[in-house]
């Protein structure tokens, strides 16, 4: 069975595999008529593109205008900001993470190198939308499609930009009759190009078949680098190469490194040159690191690109010319899977038994209770704690594992009163009774409302209670009193009221939705349920919520009590459990990859809580705006803790 999925897959993943080796195939081919260009002919060129834009309808009317620096051999449009900064307000992109941000240009003294070496504009972000959009590209074609370097840079940007006009400057041979293109990529508004530079071959081929005497070459121009493929390896073949044909050191290098773990120790390499040469030798350090080893190259060989900078020798085919390449195989250098954990505090509070951790307007609040009455600490970074405060308005008892964070309020109900705070340290109480119901417990906040669980004292039904953030609770009519829905599921009355997980969040299909999970019902008995809230707005089932319980058949999964879940980073994670006889589960964190349907341990070469950490329950758990996750405090049999631990995914903010 496990074999005909694998099948399945490998078969859904063809058409993919397929786009993307068309593009990859697009981009060396482009790539390799792009080194040929002589500086004559990308200046004759550059200059006529230049001049169609100069007289582009949408460029004259437009104040602001986005260009790029060029890169290799692209059309050079620097003469263009020179021209019109003055004129204009002019924008150059900057890679940030995965997206790009625009910085106006105000002349070539404010340029420093940026992330790929490439100049780009000091100061802060421009915020404002340009009108005008030059898009950089490898190739386009009458559609209006646009290929890419491969990064998706220009895809995400310019989807948030509809209004501008996007403008692309190409050369002849840029323009292809179909570019390959996937749902995600974005088309840009028009392509100024020209035949000028078909012309000019065109004449040189003439002048060249005039010719009667054949004449070697003088260049040493490298084109391309091609890395074979190796299932046993299989990033390598991902390398695409730019080549910057610097008149001292040429430097030959990837911008998109290759994925973590990818071996660089036998490469099977084919290099491409403008014309023939005589001879290419290949040279690294030894494995001791103290000497030099070369190798003449054939036609194909296998090489070590582990030891670099590794250097390339051309020699011209008639041995007047030579020239050196300095070449750098990029590979990332950190596991992007992997969580990476640290203690922060080894014991940030005293006799404290029950924790509970937000974040609020960018800082971590926790709220510790120790016996005596609760107490508040802060911090910007959850590393650095303020001294404890003591919150004012709140009962003495409070169960602050009850408190939750709806936007920018906090909300905790006990003996049926609703108490608020908007910063955790200054209260307000507010009497439920008119509700005609007695609140139990607080639950999340999920689709713009504050959502509780009330019991009628009359009937015994529990209801769910909805309010907007900071106005009156109200019985939330739709859904009705839970134990009066048992036609849609006969475990409806089972539904925890107090030391349960709850979570709301946006699934990664896009739909929001809440959970509740474990915890004790009314009579004390601990569950093992995922209780699933989801609103549909459907044409067949138009504004309804629909409520589903379901029982998780995992030895992992046993009732329980005492977790924390967060959603992070399209998963759901599940710190801390302990059973129906308080006995702490075996796993420090479940996480779920289908949104708490299945739980597994995760995969421990990627996220291993540390040894030091001892598996306990009833721990805090939040996650800061930088996507850090915060653990803190939680018990077990013998010990009471009052540790802080962060934990973050490297690739999260990538």
């Amino acid at each position: 069975m496990l074999f005909a999925s694998q099948i399945h897959d490998f078969l859904q993943s063809l058409p993919s595999r397929r786009l993307k080796r068309k593009k990859q195939e697009m981009r060396m081919l482009i790539q390799q008529k792009m080194n040929r260009l002589t500086d004559e002919e990308r200046k004759a060129k550059s200059s006529e593109l230049i001049q169609q834009l100069k007289q582009d309808e949408a460029f004259q009317k437009a104040n602001v205008v986005m260009l790029y620096y060029p890169i290799q051999h692209e059309p050079d449009i620097r003469p263009l900001l020179e021209e019109y900064k003055d004129q204009k307000t002019l924008l150059l992109p900057i890679a940030h993470r995965k997206d790009i941000e625009m910085r106006r240009y105000i002349g070539r003294d404010y340029l420093h190198r940026g992330r790929f070496g490439i100049p780009e504009p000091k100061g802060e972000p421009y915020k404002g939308e340009p009108e005008v959009i030059v898009v950089p590209g490898v190739a386009f074609d009458e559609d209006n499609n646009r290929l890419g370097r491969g990064g998706g840079y220009y895809d995400r940007f310019l989807k948030r930009f509809r209004k501008a006009t996007k403008i692309a400057l190409a050369y002849d041979f840029q323009m292809v009759k179909k570019v390959p293109t996937a749902s995600f990529d974005a088309k840009i508004d028009k392509v100024l190009h020209s035949l000028l530079f078909a012309c000019l071959l065109l004449l040189g081929t003439t002048a060249c078949e005039k010719k009667t005497t054949t004449t070697l070459s003088s260049e040493t121009k490298l084109t391309g680098i091609v890395f074979a493929t190796d299932k046993n390896n299989p990033g390598i073949k991902d390398a695409t190469f730019t080549i910057d044909l610097d008149p001292d050191t040429a430097r030959v290098y990837n911008l998109d490194s290759l994925k973590y773990g990818t071996r660089l120790d036998s490469v099977v390499a084919t290099f491409y040159f403008s014309t023939n040469i005589g001879y290419a030798t290949f040279s690294t350090l030894d494995s001791l690191g103290t000497d030099t080893v070369s190798k003449l190259l054939s036609a194909s060989d296998t090489l070590n690109f582990s030891r670099q900078p590794c250097q390339l020798y051309v020699v011209s085919e008639d041995q007047t010319n030579n020239r050196y390449y300095h070449i750098y195989v990029n590979v990332h250098q950190v596991d992007p899977d992997l969580y990476v954990w640290k203690q922060a505090q080894t014991a940030l509070f005293n006799d404290a038994c029950d924790v509970q951790a937000l974040n609020l307007a960018g800082n971590v609040l926790l709220f510790a209770q120790d016996g005596f009455g609760p107490r508040l600490y802060r911090s910007a970074d959850a590393s650095v704690w303020s001294s404890p405060l003591t919150p004012s308005g709140l009962p003495k008892d409070a169960n602050v594992r009850g408190i939750i964070r709806a936007k920018n309020i906090l909300y905790y109900t006990q003996a049926n009163q609703l108490y608020t705070s908007a910063d955790g340290l200054t209260w307000t109480a507010t009497d439920a009774s008119a509700l005609g119901l007695n609140l139990q417990s607080m639950l999340f906040y999920y689709n713009d409302s504050v959502w509780a669980v009330a019991e009628d004292p009359a009937t015994k039904d529990l209801w769910f209670v909805t309010m907007p953030e900071g106005g009156t609770p109200a019985k939330q009519t739709q859904l009705g009193p839970i134990s009066h829905l048992s036609s849609v599921n006969s475990q409806l009355s089972s539904f925890p009221v107090s030391d349960f997980a709850a979570l709301a969040f946006i699934g990664k299909s896009g739909r929001k939705r809440a959970m509740v999970m474990g915890g004790y019902d009314r009579d004390g008995r601990p569950l093992n349920c995922r209780w699933n809230l989801e609103w549909i707005n459907t044409a067949a089932d138009k504004g309804q919520y629909r409520l589903e319980n379901f029982t998780i058949e995992q030895p992992e999964f046993a009732p329980l009590t005492g977790v924390s879940v967060v959603y992070y980073d399209e998963k759901m994670l599940l710190f801390g459990s302990a059973d129906r006889h308080q006995q702490i589960g075996d796993y420090p964190v479940l996480e779920s990859l289908d949104e708490g349907m299945n739980w597994a341990v995760p995969d421990t070469a990627c996220n291993r809580l540390p040894d030091d950490y001892p598996v306990r329950q009833r721990q805090a758990v939040t996650v800061t705006d930088d996507n850090t996750i915060v653990l803190i405090g939680g018990r077990n049999q013998t010990t009471v803790f009052a540790d802080v631990w962060l934990g973050k995914k490297n690739s999260i903010n990538w």
